[in-house]
């Protein structure tokens, strides 16, 4: 009686139904053409998170979609077909599927939307007669999935979802104040930016880069222009034109995060060897073994990043410099964060660039910019301009700036990873000596045709040796002992030396300035050490 109950049930989804069927959640699959046929309907049961969906359950909602992957493409087909009136513990839902007419075997994948709760399910497991397999494989010899009615409830095809895991990306539009764009990278591995929810929302832009660029010389390829999926561990130009948040809906990537990195000796514009990729866990990724560069806050420029953190779906530029390169992801954070000291360009309120001095192993990084901006900080080196650059213990460093605009700008200098005895920034135009350890801030106006070689940094790292307190007040005198000789300088909190005097083995002397905070300067060949004192 029930195998042919369930005869009629299969006619009425052959038929489409006898009530009124949801807009489909999958409007972009193609619909089935030769040389892929539909076999008979079968029955499948459904169960969600490991419970069955009874007939109490709004299982009218749901939705079962059949994929098939051929040469990257999502083919399918989606329906809805349920019979309200059929009251068993388990939904009788109609499926049809493909029959492989090809040559290849090509798996079948299923996916469930639930109309009523807004969520996408993908299966978790199939099980056929009981055994569980990931994917469904049409066979060689061109036989049918699955075509017989199970005889009874228990056996037959069972499609097992589990509610997936979701990644959200909170993206700002541009169309608001703070919005920009985003170089963002899909936790999930290769997806369909139909399936990324409020992705194609809106007005958006999507690119991925190429830097040997397209037949009219364009490195940006624009989704809009031909489709493309994300894949794992590449990058993308993202933005929207409303605050939406994308949904990246699937099991997180479990791969060994390797990267490999294009190079294009002939690429044009001085692009050989730049790569957009990404993060391709759904956590917090590291990069030790090069420098890279991300999107500013604002999302306007392409800056050099100050660590080695790769936020989840963040995307990164990297340089290779030769063919055969690879990046490596780790999940695992490093011990230390390497000293260097950042240069933070602004413009307002705006990080338009920065330039980064190191004091370890990561590799220099040459200047690249993609995007316009009011103007660029930067170090040169043998005719080649670099955003990061090595650097020893002591010296000086030429540091370069170029305005795109007339305005004023700030140097912002950032040194908290590092200790340094002194550090001084020198405008040759202006004929300022700046303290940076008293004030890491230097306001400045540019115009387009000031030189480029404007400034100088001087720095020397702090000695760390264990007699780092070498002066003491005593009745209002100030006692140094030293070997050999020495000089010292007293500076106020504004940076400005008051005084300097040279002497050898002891000083012993009355400090007669106003109650304050002051810094001790001792200076003994390459030798800066400093110490705070206060004068009451």
């Amino acid at each position: 009686m029930k195998k042919l109950l369930l005869t009629v049930i299969a006619s009425l989804a052959l038929c489409g139904g006898m009530f009124a069927q949801h807009t489909t959640h999958w409007p972009e699959l193609d619909p089935i053409v030769n040389p892929y046929d539909m076999s008979d309907l079968f029955v499948a049961f459904v169960q969600i998170d490991g419970i069955a969906v009874d007939g109490d359950s709004h299982y009218a909602d749901l939705e079962i979609a059949v994929f098939q992957q051929e040469n990257n493409v999502c083919r399918g087909h989606d329906f809805m077909v349920f019979h309200p009136e059929f009251d068993d513990p388990y939904p009788i839902i109609e499926v049809s599927v493909f029959r492989n007419l090809s040559n290849d075997a090509h798996p079948v994948y299923f996916k469930m939307y639930d109309h009523a709760t807004g969520i996408e399910y993908t299966t978790c497991a199939v099980y056929m007669d009981g055994v569980s397999i990931e994917t469904i494989s049409c066979g060689e010899d061109h036989t049918e999935l699955y075509n017989a009615y199970p005889s009874n409830l228990e056996t037959g095809l069972l499609l097992d979802f589990t509610t997936p895991p979701t990644q959200y990306l909170p993206i700002t539009g541009y169309g608001t104040s703070d919005g920009g764009y985003y170089l963002v990278a899909s936790p999930i591995g290769e997806i369909n930016p139909v399936f990324v929810t409020h992705m194609l929302e809106n007005s958006y832009d999507l690119y991925w880069f190429n830097q040997s660029g397209d037949v009219n010389g364009n490195q940006w390829m624009n989704y809009k222009a031909e489709h493309f999926n994300l894949e794992g561990g590449k990058g993308y130009l993202y933005a929207n034109s409303q605050d939406v948040t994308l949904e990246f809906t699937n099991d997180p990537y479990e791969g060994d995060g390797v990267v490999q990195l294009d190079y294009d000796e002939a690429a044009p514009l001085g692009l050989a060897g730049v790569n957009l990729i990404g993060n391709p866990f759904a956590e917090t990724a590291y990069i030790t073994e090069r420098a890279f560069y991300v999107m500013n806050p604002e999302g306007s420029a392409i800056i050099a990043s100050e660590g080695n953190a790769i936020a989840p779906m963040q995307g990164i530029f990297v340089i290779a410099e030769g063919e055969g390169e690879e990046v490596t992801f780790s999940t695992t954070e490093p011990l230390s964060r390497e000293e260097m000291i950042s240069i933070d360009l602004t413009m307002g309120r705006s990080l338009v660039d920065r330039a980064i001095v190191t004091f370890g192993e990561t590799h220099s990084m040459p200047k690249f910019q993609i995007m316009s901006s009011a103007a660029k900080v930067y170090f040169e080196q043998n005719d080649k301009d670099f955003a990061v650059i090595q650097a020893e213990a002591k010296g000086e460093m030429p540091v370069n700036f170029k305005a795109e605009q007339n305005g004023s700008f700030t140097l912002v200098f950032n040194a908290e990873n590092a200790n340094f005895s002194y550090l001084h920034l020198i405008d040759h135009m202006s004929n300022h000596d700046v303290d940076l350890l008293v004030d890491p801030n230097y306001c400045f106006d540019a115009c387009t045709t000031d030189p480029t070689s404007r400034f100088t940094l001087v720095y020397q790292k702090e000695y760390t040796g264990v007699d780092e307190s070498f002066g003491f007040l005593s009745n209002g005198n100030l006692l140094i002992y030293v070997d050999g000789e020495a000089t010292l300088q007293v500076v106020d909190v504004t940076g400005r030396i008051l005084s300097t005097e040279t002497f050898s083995g002891s000083y012993n002397k009355a400090i007669n300035e106003a109650s304050g905070v002051y810094m001790l300067r001792l200076i003994q060949g390459e030798k800066v050490r400093t110490q705070k004192i206060v004068i009451k």
